[in-house]
């Protein structure tokens, strides 16, 4: 829609993330799951080497800031795990942001800076690294949504996945 603005970040499992940012998120228009960052075009769930398993936040800015939604994504990552999120292991699963401009580079370091300040955290261990936005491909069809359309098996998933207890664990909330 006109004057919406858009945010790519990589969470783990990107039919997560894309629940945790339409769910709960004011101003989240739409999370759209793709991939990010690899070597081949037009990648698919076969197919993505390289690739980051991401979203595409689609938001009203009059709604809510790129900042808040930066917080968010760290708030629903596993910052210390470089080799993955929670129970998906391997390069799709790295956890990263996504700038497209250097103001969104400067808001993400400032954000970084803030969570580290009141966690009491060293750079040193955060795992997921603020980099420049790459092309982002659509996910298939059948990943889209996929919370809603397979309540059941997804539940299964983030609840063998332990995605909830490890948030709490870093997070303490």
């Amino acid at each position: 829609a006109d004057g919406n603005k858009s945010l790519v970040v990589a969470l783990g499992c990107f039919w997560c993330a894309e629940q945790a940012f339409e769910q709960y998120v004011p101003g989240v228009v739409e999370a759209v799951s793709g991939y990010a960052g690899g070597t081949n075009d037009n990648p698919s769930y076969r197919d993505h080497p390289g690739h980051y398993e991401v979203i595409l936040i689609e938001y009203d800015p009059n709604l809510t800031t790129v900042a808040l939604l930066i917080e968010y994504a760290y708030r629903n990552m596993d910052p210390f795990n470089g080799d993955g999120q929670f129970c998906d292991n391997g390069s799709s699963y790295y956890p990263a942001i996504f700038y497209e401009t250097d103001d969104e580079r400067i808001i993400a370091e400032n954000v970084l800076t803030d969570i580290l300040d009141m966690q009491n955290w060293d750079e040193d261990d955060i795992k997921a690294p603020i980099i420049e936005r790459p092309t982002f491909w659509t996910a298939e069809e059948y990943h889209q949504d996929y919370y809603i359309k397979n309540p059941s098996n997804y539940g299964y998933y983030k609840n063998a996945c332990r995605r909830t207890q490890r948030l709490k664990e870093v997070w303490g909330e």
